[in-house]
């Protein structure tokens, strides 16, 4: 397989995928440098480049509950509804989510650069599926 080599907001995904995994950065297309629309961009691009039934898997950063978008630039986390909105609003359906990699030891409000967190941060992962 190629590298894929475009802008951020504008990926040039193969058609055709079955899955499309993307782990601790889905946060980062919220990040300052980058327009608004940024994420919506790239739902929309990933449900582009899947076949019907394709899976797109997000794992993230927790941020705290609620806050919405507004740690993804300062701690490199993103609130887990947040994720959810944007990605059905994209057309996806939510199959499921898991905890597994929850730690609630993590009080998610440090970066998850901080050396007291790093490599221990709570996160979630959720499993998107492109409507048949």
């Amino acid at each position: 397989m190629d590298a894929i080599r475009s802008p951020i907001g504008a990926p040039e995904f193969p058609s055709g995928l079955d899955l499309v995994f993307t782990a601790q950065n889905y946060h980062d297309l919220h990040l300052a440098p980058f327009p608004a629309d940024t994420a919506s961009k790239v739902n929309a691009a990933v449900l582009r480049a899947l076949k019907p039934g394709g899976l797109y898997v997000i794992v993230d950063h927790h941020a705290l509950a609620g806050s919405d978008l507004a740690a993804a630039d300062t701690l490199h986390r993103i609130d887990l509804e947040a994720v959810k909105r944007e990605v059905t609003a994209a057309g996806f359906v939510l199959e499921a989510e898991s905890d597994l990699l929850a730690d609630p030891a993590d009080p998610r409000t440090a970066s998850v650069f901080d050396p007291s967190i790093r490599g221990k941060t709570s996160q979630f992962m959720l499993r998107f599926r492109k409507p048949r």
